[in-house]
C-alpha cells in the first residue's frame, strides 16, 4: 500500500488558512456583538416589563413604531448571529474540500497516466470547494448587514424611550 505524501500540500493552502482564520475571526466578532447586543435587549425588555413607569409608557403610549423596532432589532441581531455561525461552518466545510481537492491534485501529479480529474474526484471537490466559499462569503455579508440594522434599530429605540 503506497502512502501519499501530504507535506508540500501544506505549503499549498497556508495562505487559504491564513484567509481562512482571519474571516472566522471577523465572523466570531459578529456573532459576538450580536449576543452582546441580544443581552442588552433582554436586559432592556425586563425593565420595561418591572419599572411601573417604563410599563405605563410601554403599555399605554406605544407607537406600532416603537414595537416594530424592538422586533426588527431582535430579529435582526438573531439573524446577524445565525448567518454568522453558518459562515463558519460552511467556510471550514469548504476549507475540508480545498483540502480534499489538493489531495486530489497530488494523486494526478503521482499517477498522471492513470488518473483524470473525473475518476479521482478532483473536479467535484473543487465545485462543491467554491459552493461553500460563495455562500459562506454571501451569509458573512448578510451578518454584518443585519448587526447594522440592529444597531440602528436599538439605537432609534433608546432614543424614542429613555427616559427624560
Amino acid at each position: 500500500m503506497r502512502k501519499l505524501d501530504f507535506a508540500p500540500l501544506e505549503a499549498d493552502y497556508r495562505a487559504d488558512f491564513e484567509v481562512l482564520t482571519k474571516y472566522q475571526e471577523y465572523s466570531s466578532e459578529l456573532l459576538r456583538i450580536s449576543l452582546l447586543l441580544l443581552t442588552g435587549y433582554g436586559a432592556m425588555l425586563y425593565g420595561i416589563v418591572t419599572s411601573e413607569r417604563l410599563t405605563t409608557l410601554w403599555s399605554d403610549q406605544t407607537s406600532k413604531m416603537e414595537y416594530s423596532l424592538v422586533m426588527t432589532g431582535l430579529f435582526s441581531l438573531l439573524i446577524s448571529a445565525a448567518a454568522a455561525l453558518l459562515h463558519r461552518v460552511l467556510s471550514t466545510a469548504g476549507f475540508a474540500q480545498r483540502i480534499a481537492y489538493a489531495r486530489h491534485l497530488a494523486k494526478l501529479k503521482a499517477e498522471p497516466s492513470t488518473a483524470n480529474p473525473e475518476s479521482t474526484g478532483a473536479n467535484a471537490a473543487y465545485t462543491i470547494m467554491l459552493k461553500r466559499y460563495w455562500l459562506a462569503s454571501q451569509l458573512l455579508g448578510f451578518s454584518a448587514c443585519a448587526l447594522a440594522l440592529a444597531t440602528l434599530t436599538t439605537a432609534v429605540l433608546f432614543a424614542i424611550l429613555w427616559p427624560s
